[in-house]
């Protein structure tokens, strides 16, 4: 059964707030809204026990060096190989997709794996699961 927050005016407008600016400190929103900070840190608390709000940590690839390889993969038994790169350091993310790849995956790695991928590894047309 889905659930449904129940979320007030004031928590959407916060909810507005953040995604325009997920910077934004608890000063400066408490300051738009016209309520007190620790009003805003209360209902900040809230949001994010219900699930409504979350804090993602990104970075900018480019600027520490890495490279992202998107590899499309037909697998027979998709669960079992994203099983086998779960553990792996350098995989991101697996997603299971319809049509003839029916498995995308995401790994990064430095320019030098990279170069190696392109080299004597080459797995095109071999079954890993």
């Amino acid at each position: 059964m889905r659930e449904f927050l129940d979320l007030d005016k004031r928590d959407r407008e916060m909810l507005s707030l953040l995604e325009q600016n997920p910077e934004m400190s608890q000063n400066e929103m408490a300051e738009k809204l016209k309520i007190s900070q620790p009003s805003v840190s209360a209902r900040v608390h809230k949001l994010k026990q219900k699930g409504a709000l979350s804090h993602v940590v990104g970075m900018n690839l480019k600027k520490v060096n890495l490279y992202m390889a998107k590899v499309d993969v037909m697998a027979k038994n998709t669960s079992s190989v994203l099983d086998i790169f779960k553990e792996c350091p350098y995989f991101l993310n697996g997603l299971i997709v319809s049509g003839e790849y029916n498995l995308c995956l995401f790994f990064v790695g430095e320019e030098s794996c990279a170069d190696k991928a392109n080299g004597d590894n080459d797995t095109r047309g071999e079954t890993i699961a």
